[in-house]
């Protein structure tokens, strides 16, 4: 690694209203933060909450109204300060309660941020938790939006062309839906669709392809993945004009006006295209591989998330991990925490118990009991 790469370290990180703990304050001391007590007292909800301070809904993925004590009200605050390696800052996230449709607000050094990039330029997170197991067996969108999670924290526009998109294509199913409409409004629809779509399907492919290179590069003894996004418009970027792929989506559009009109739903063959994960070297498609065998390729994606963070942002991540004893073999435990610990990077991990083998030197052990730290 780089001597010129920098760390991002959290210090002094406060919830307000979060979850289970109405407050609750602690500063990191160490590379290694260990948070354990028993099953149900709030380890994960506590790593959830570091996990919100960059864009997105965090390591469980639920909304953000689902996520405080006072229900009544629906707000709660994350804050902390933070070392991104060229400064020192503080950063808050929080919703509020009178919002009617919720969203997060983020505050870099006590002023409001309009744009989220500002955060990610300053701040990069990693997580592997026990939910994320079962990836290769979800639905393609479930997939998807797992992979869509990790670009958009590389690729600055990713995220708004997804909210774009969505938001053209639930346009587009209301102006079909109605007796009489202005074609010729719908045709600009479907155009800025058929744009939209093509930014989000170069970035995937573009980032997959970086992804891929970095993942098979990694030294690790264990089955590496290989990502692939299939579908007719993202196979023919690069052979196709942008024009003409752009050209096609219209026309699949407007031939299956009438489906989508009866179903109330997008039906276009490239509305649906496949993610597949493949061991590399097996070339065996993830789903088919043994659960051994999948959890081998997910480290694989999660070390490539990581030490993409530090070739593309020349910055090492911070690093939740939640659960690991539970759901990785003493292997595989000792195998992260060899390539973290020669990162150096900070960590933040959940156990029910204080004593975890291969941690490293560096321990700072945390207790969670009562909604508080001990």
């Amino acid at each position: 690694m780089p001597e010129s790469t920098k760390k991002s370290e959290l210090y002094n990180i406060k919830l307000f209203n979060f979850r289970n703990f109405s407050h609750l304050e602690f500063s990191p001391s160490a590379s290694t933060v260990l948070i354990y007590g028993s099953n149900g007292i709030g380890k994960t909800n506590l790593i959830e909450a570091v996990s919100l301070l960059v864009p997105g809904r965090g390591i469980r993925g639920v909304k953000l109204s689902e996520m405080n004590i006072n229900h009544s009200s629906k707000s709660w605050r994350v804050e902390s300060q933070l070392s991104s390696g060229y400064g020192r800052y503080s950063l808050g996230v929080t919703i509020g309660a009178l919002q009617k449709n919720v969203s997060k607000e983020y505050f870099f050094d006590g002023i409001k941020v309009t744009s989220q990039s500002k955060i990610s330029d300053n701040l990069s997170i990693s997580w592997l938790t026990p939910q994320m197991d079962q990836i290769f067996l979800e639905g393609n969108s479930d997939k998807k939006k797992f992979f869509d999670r990790i670009i958009c924290g590389f690729v600055k526009n990713h995220s708004s062309a997804l909210a774009k998109y969505s938001y053209l294509i639930k346009e587009r199913i209301n102006i079909i839906k109605m007796k009489s409409y202005d074609r010729k409004w719908l045709e600009v629809v479907e155009r800025k669709i058929a744009e939209t779509y093509l930014v989000i399907a170069e970035a995937r492919n573009n980032f997959c392809e970086y992804l891929n290179n970095i993942i098979q590069h990694l030294e690790i003894k264990m089955p590496k993945a290989r990502i692939v996004f299939k579908g007719e418009i993202e196979q023919s970027i690069g052979l196709t004009s942008a024009l003409k792929l752009e050209d096609k989506i219209c026309e699949i559009l407007q031939h299956s006006r009438e489906i989508d009109r009866a179903s109330g739903r997008t039906n276009a063959s490239f509305h649906r295209s496949d993610l597949i994960v493949y061991d590399s070297a097996k070339n065996v498609d993830a789903k088919r591989c043994s659960t051994g065998e999948q959890k081998s390729l997910l480290i694989s994606i999660f070390l490539g998330e990581v030490f993409a963070h530090i070739k593309w942002r020349n910055r090492v991540p911070i690093i939740l991990l939640d659960d690991i004893m539970s759901h990785l073999d003493a292997q595989k435990r000792s195998m992260i925490f060899e390539v973290i610990e020669g990162l150096g990077a900070q960590v933040f991990v959940t156990a029910v118990d204080a004593d975890l083998p291969h941690l490293g030197k560096e321990i700072q052990r945390i207790s969670i009991k009562n909604g508080s730290v001990i």
